[in-house]
């Protein structure tokens, strides 16, 4: 199973759905503000390779699992907390 790693933004987007890694998260759902860690990461999926199907092989994984009914679950998740 193989995909085309992603470099995300954690200002939108399912991005907590599809990295759900702790340590994934850290290195590839980044802030649009700063620049370096986008270079990093990018430079670290060009040049590791093992890194590159681990990663994929997750985003792959989770996106099979993302359905219409799984996206409208999450959306409620994240509405319940303002009430």
């Amino acid at each position: 199973m193989s995909g085309i790693p992603i470099v995300v933004s954690d200002a939108f987007g399912v991005a907590k759905m599809l990295v759900t890694d702790d340590e994934l998260r850290r290195k590839f759902v980044l802030p649009v503000s700063d620049q370096r860690p986008w270079a990093d990461a990018l430079r670290d999926l060009h040049r590791d390779e093992a890194l590159r199907r681990t990663y994929s092989d997750h985003l792959v994984r989770n996106a099979m699992n993302l359905t219409i009914e799984a996206s409208a679950q999450a959306v409620a998740r994240e509405l319940a907390v303002f009430g």
